[in-house]
């Protein structure tokens, strides 16, 4: 249900508007969601965000699970071995996490 209520705030009604981007570029683009930790429920939420036609990352300290995320999605899925770095540097460009 996160990714459900996340997505509701997204919807041009509810006025999501990032600082950096203007109406032209929120209809032109997928929001961007960032999943921290590829277990059973990130795993479901980045699925149902997929199902939205998001561009969504996962963020996991495993690379075992983050290899299986990349041979189960593809290229659908974009993953990150979790870092401070990495963390900060998506959730600030991230429209839901």
């Amino acid at each position: 249900m996160s990714v459900q209520v996340g997505a509701h705030y997204l919807e041009k009604e509810q006025g999501w508007c990032r600082p950096s981007c203007s109406a032209a570029c929120r209809a032109s683009r997928p929001p961007r969601v960032v999943v921290l930790g590829g277990g059973v429920s990130g795993t479901n939420a980045a699925r149902v965000a997929m199902g939205m036609e998001a561009h969504v990352t996962v963020i996991d300290r495993s690379l075992e699970r983050l290899y299986e995320l990349d041979m189960q999605f593809g290229s659908q899925l974009h993953t990150l071995f979790s870092t401070v770095e990495n963390i900060e540097r998506e959730v600030m460009s991230a429209d839901l996490v």
